[in-house]
């Protein structure tokens, strides 16, 4: 998946509804510029669980195509949106893009803040929602590598109990052409050479699309990192709910009208 090949698919869609909540003044005049671009953004006004739950009951009824919701601190953000869902659209799914100069395509990193990992239908739930939406984005064939600190499975170690029932899951074809795999290291979800080195033999062979990490730390450890690493462009998107639902990127403003371009391709 190429960022630039989705930035100019993004500019054919035609234009839709917003609903935008507890924008600052740049991202006003970002979304002014989508307004003069033909799409209707509605502002709602008033304190930010109100604002939610406002902006959620419009796409609940059809009165809005996407939400862009404001806000530097992303945990707080996603469980204030989770509990704005209904039931039937929770738990939402995080989905962070980059895209980095040492890395051949788009590396999605993507986990489920509200979702309960013990329990293996809820982690199922997560995976097929992330991979549903590279789906949607045009890569029905993705790869997807389940993170943990060992490859091997581990009754010690919860998280490679769910991700290797997941991946046993793959390889009996149940997430369609997509390919999910776990446990795995980071190194071997993105680097052949790591690959080669442990010999390891994976369907993701180090060109993972997505990882999804096995904990909320390890998550936002990750897109710290990624974030902290250098040049790069990002988008953060939640995905799961009744509409696309964009976010500034990571505690950062700069590529916030990225993050609306591929919320729109979710429409």
């Amino acid at each position: 998946m190429n960022l630039q090949t989705l930035l100019d698919l993004a500019a054919t869609r035609k234009p839709g509804r917003i609903s935008a909540v507890g924008a600052s003044a740049f991202e006003r005049a970002v979304l002014a510029e989508w307004e003069r671009r033909g799409w209707q953004v509605h502002h709602c006004e008033g304190d930010m669980p109100d604002c939610l739950y406002h902006a959620v009951d419009r796409a609940v009824k059809g009165e809005t195509d996407m939400i862009f919701c404001a806000g530097d601190e992303g945990l707080k953000l996603t469980r204030l949106l989770d509990n704005a869902m209904p039931r039937e659209f929770k738990p939402l799914s995080v989905m962070q893009g980059f895209e980095v100069p040492t890395y051949q395509k788009m590396l999605w990193a993507g986990f489920t803040p509200m979702g309960n990992y013990d329990s293996i239908p809820e982690a199922i739930k997560g995976v097929q929602t992330m991979v549903r939406t590279l789906t949607n984005l045009g890569e029905p064939a993705a790869k997807v590598a389940l993170l943990s600190c060992v490859e091997l499975i581990s009754a010690s170690v919860h998280s490679t109990i769910w991700e290797a029932t997941i991946g046993h899951m793959s390889q009996r074809g149940q997430f369609g052409a997509a390919k999910v795999d776990g446990p795995l290291a980071f190194d071997l979800a993105v680097s052949p050479r790591a690959v080669d080195e442990k010999g390891l033999k994976s369907e993701i062979g180090g060109q993972a699309d997505l990882v999804i990490p096995p904990d909320l730390n390890s998550f936002e450890t990750l897109v710290d990192a990624i974030h902290l690493s250098g040049e790069h462009r990002a988008v953060g998107i939640l995905v799961g709910g009744p509409c696309p639902i964009a976010l500034p990127p990571h505690r950062s403003e700069r590529h916030l009208d990225l993050s609306l371009k591929i919320a729109s391709l979710l429409i």
